[in-house]
């Protein structure tokens, strides 16, 4: 396919599994027979709205010295935080330079040896085994202070590979309910633009742009394990947003002056400002995918608020590549075009 995606594999339906790929035992079949009246057995039905190329994180922050459970910390303390000990790793490699350290929030003995080779302090034995290592409060600080925001990778931008690798684990998650919870915080939302085409395409010439619905309602509002609640658009669901994103990605500067509708915002940029990052710098092929990284700030929502993050992205240098979204509803545009890509989130705490 000689497209760029936001979605490498668009998901399909359940009750098309002839699309999907999948080696299935049809328990009732033939070549004569209607699709819509085979039978056969299936785990369940792919979600529309955990697509795994839109992916929200917490933002990098310094964190406190954990207290649950408190420091020192060794190889075999049990209910670590694994986001912590991840940022802690990330200012390490910063801190120390050492590209043995990878934030994986993980503490393997690989791990474990680099730490001893960094000068971690051993943890007093008796009680403890001799030459235990440890991280306690004195060595959590020198590089969480010195580097609190520090990224887990080297480079700009992260690899597709970094993504999966140095962050928390994203997954699909159930078609019922919301793909994945993040507190209410400052978050950063990559969005993967994969190429599938024998040329290599120029990140310049890719247009990506990010929006995000709360529910406005204050009554009835959505729920997040019941996305028949998620109204977000017309009596017919349709959503308010496509003359708008349209125009963001088609126009020279990626501004607009239509409403995105209520609930809707770009994520990026203010009324009169562009919507759309593109992926300048990078060059986009088969094994090499593109990242766009937005900033999205979710301070100050309550407890199960459900959040809807929708990618839209356009490719190419003339007029005919020009996107033309018409009204739809969500789910059918995460579906059926390979423009869009959809993430649900659910806050929490």
């Amino acid at each position: 396919m000689n497209d760029l995606t936001v979605d490498e594999l668009r998901r399909r339906r359940g009750e098309e599994p002839h699309r999907a790929g999948d080696v299935l035992l049809l328990a009732k079949s033939s070549l004569e027979r209607p699709i819509e009246e085979r039978s056969y057995f299936a785990a369940h039905q792919r979600s529309w709205h955990g697509s795994p190329d839109v992916r929200p994180r917490l933002a990098p922050a310094s964190r406190p010295v954990p207290t649950a459970p408190p420091l020192p910390w060794t190889q075999a303390t049990v209910g670590r935080d694994e986001h912590a000990l991840r940022r802690f790793q990330a200012a390490l490699r910063g801190s120390s330079g050492d590209r043995r350290v990878r934030a994986t929030g993980g503490w393997d003995s690989y791990f474990n040896e680099v730490l001893r080779d960094l000068g971690a302090p051993l943890m007093a034995s008796p009680p403890a085994p001799a030459n235990t290592v440890c991280i306690d409060e004195d060595f959590w600080n020198a590089s969480m202070v010195a580097h609190p925001t520090r990224e887990a990778w080297d480079t700009p931008r992260p690899s597709e590979a970094d993504l999966h690798d140095l962050t928390a684990a994203l997954e699909e998650g159930d078609v019922g309910r919301t793909s994945c919870q993040l507190p209410a915080r400052r978050l950063k939302v990559e969005v993967v633009v994969q190429h599938r085409g024998l040329d290599p395409v120029d990140g310049a010439n890719v247009r990506v742009t990010l929006l995000r619905w709360v529910d406005p309602r204050t009554r009835n509002a959505a729920k997040f394990d019941d996305p028949a609640t998620w109204l977000v658009g017309n009596a017919a669901n349709h959503v308010p947003w496509t003359p708008a994103v349209n125009q963001v990605l088609n126009s020279a500067d990626g501004r607009t002056g239509l409403a995105a509708g209520a609930g809707w915002r770009f994520v990026l940029g203010g009324a009169g400002e562009s919507h759309r990052l593109t992926l300048a710098g990078q060059a986009l092929d088969a094994t090499h995918a593109g990242i766009a990284s937005f900033d999205l700030d979710l301070t100050g929502l309550r407890r199960n608020r459900v959040v809807l993050l929708v990618a839209v992205i356009r490719a190419g240098t003339t007029p005919a590549d020009d996107i033309s979204l018409a009204p739809a509803t969500l789910e059918d545009l995460a579906m059926t075009s390979r423009h869009v890509a959809v993430r649900s989130l659910r806050i929490d705490p």
